[in-house]
């Protein structure tokens, strides 16, 4: 079983529901609609309202998914237990 452990101390930005235990790392990409979508680099934590289907590609890439909306069972949380990236 991995442990996971968050080193260090820092400002609380904002708080939410895990869908897993893991611990993300990275620069941030805030979302706001699909144009955005191509500025989106390797590696970087996924900030989005929501998420469809057509995201997958760029899910992929993401160290990190965060939405605004949605819970356990909604599409960026399904998909991120899938591909084993922290949300």
């Amino acid at each position: 079983m991995k442990q996971y452990v968050l080193e260090g101390k820092a400002t609380v930005l904002t708080k939410g529901r895990a869908v897993g235990e893991a611990i993300a790392a990275g620069n941030v990409r805030i979302i706001n609609n699909t144009e955005e979508l191509r500025l989106f680099k390797d590696g970087e934590i996924l900030v989005a309202d929501t998420t469809t289907p057509d995201w997958e590609p760029v899910l992929k890439r993401a160290s990190g998914i965060i939405t605004m909306r949605g819970g356990r069972t909604c599409h960026a949380a399904i998909v991120a237990r899938e591909l084993g990236v922290p949300a």
